[in-house]
Parts: C-alpha cells; structure tokens; sequence
C-alpha cells in the first residue's frame, strides 16, 4: 500500500469515526465540563473507545502542558543568565574603570612624595571625618593605593562585589530545578463512570412503525382516491 492510499485509508477511518463520536456542553452553566458520546453497533465497543479517546486526549494535553512548563522554565533561566553575565560585564568594566583612577592617584602621590596619608590632628572626630572624606584620591598615599592597585589586578571574581548577583543566581537554580512529572499531573477529572446504554438508539423502532402507518395510512389515501377518480373518468365517458 503506498503512502497516499494509507493516508486516505486513515483519513477514511478517521472521518467515519467522527461521525460516530460527539463533543457537546451539558449545560451553558458548566462552561468547563464535557460530555462526550460514542455510537456504535457494540455497547462494549463504545465504552472501550470513549476510554481510549479519553485517554488519548488526556496524553496530548499532559503531554503540551509539560512541555510549556519546560519551555517556560528555560526561556526563565535563560533570561536570568543573560542578566547575570551583563552584571558580571559591568562589574569588570567598573573594576577596571576604577583601577585606572587609582593608577593616576598614584602618579600624583608619587609626583608630590606623599607614601603614607596625611595625619590630620586637632579638631573634633567630626571635622577630622570630613576632612579625609572629602579629600582627592592622591591623599590615600602611594603606598595605599599601591595595595589597592594590586588588590583589584589580583582579583579573581567580582562576585561578591556584585549587587543582586546572589539572587538572580537563586533565581537561576529555581529555574533549572523545576521538574513536573507526568504522573503529578491532572487535566481532567471524570464525573462518574461512563455509561452504556444496552438499548439501541438508532434506529428507534417505535418512530419507524408510526412513520410506517403514516405513510401507509397516506399511500392508501391517495391509492382510493386515485382509483376513485380513474372510475369516475370512465363512468362519465361512458355515458
């Protein structure tokens, strides 16, 4: 069989099988609930294939729901990533920003011979703060800002230096820790069992006898009449 003749085989069987099986709304006032409906020359054989369409269906829909869920969860970490290696590039940039003002700090502590920072004596703790707050980075002293140079030329992670970096990292694990089992998931509940009717619905044999005497009834009818007509014809001919 080639591929096109199974195809319209399925398509064959496919079309006959939605003509036997019916999705319809119970009630307007229970949007969310269905009833679905299978006729078929054998009760046993509609209750099996309402269970395997239900079945069927309830696989494809876990089946989607699952795979949103995962979808989901690494468009999530992915963003986070992204976020993370953004405040890491900043991070560096901004060390490395600040590794530069240093060096120029240490050019002018070296150019005016100031190794050691000024001591500021006299004066309240207060102004003393001020004073060495406000003062130009070159009044740390070269040999501070030596250490800091290489403090920072020497660090290896700018990590801990890094604001929220500690929670998109949270963030992250969440993400990639999300797991959802088939087995955990439910998209439909049944309401009962599934019900067969032993009593055939098509054809209903009281409508067809009272259609049957119908047509009877109006066939002998129009048969009198007809002959009726036919003899009063030739009567009036005759004479």
């Amino acid at each position: 069989m080639s591929e096109e003749e199974r195809q319209a085989a399925q398509d064959g069987l496919y079309a006959g099988f939605s003509k036997r099986l019916s999705i319809t709304l119970p009630s307007k006032d229970f949007a969310d609930r269905y009833s679905i409906t299978v006729r078929s020359d054998s009760p046993a054989q509609s209750v099996e294939w309402v269970h395997q369409y239900v079945a069927r269906a309830s696989d494809l829909a876990k089946r989607d729901l699952l795979a949103n869920v995962r979808r989901e969860a690494e468009v999530g970490a992915r963003n986070v990533e992204q976020q993370i290696a953004a405040l890491r590039h900043v991070s560096q940039k901004e060390r490395e920003d600040s590794i530069v003002r240093l060096r120029e700090a240490l050019q002018v502590s070296e150019a005016v011979g100031l190794e050691k920072p000024l001591i500021i004596t006299g004066g309240s703790a207060i102004e003393v703060a001020g004073n060495i707050a406000g003062q130009p980075v070159y009044m740390r002293g070269a040999k501070a800002l030596r250490a800091e140079i290489e403090n920072m030329e020497l660090r290896k992670s700018d990590d801990p230096f890094i604001g929220r970096l500690r929670e998109l990292q949270g963030k992250h694990d969440f993400y990639k820790g999300i797991e959802v089992k088939a087995g955990d998931v439910s998209v439909y509940r049944m309401d009962g069992s599934i019900a067969r009717y032993d009593t055939p619905v098509k054809p209903v044999k009281s409508m067809i006898l009272a259609l049957g005497l119908l047509i009877g009834l109006v066939g002998g009818c129009g048969l009198v009449l007809v002959v009726y007509l036919v003899a009063r014809g030739r009567s009036a001919a005759s004479s």
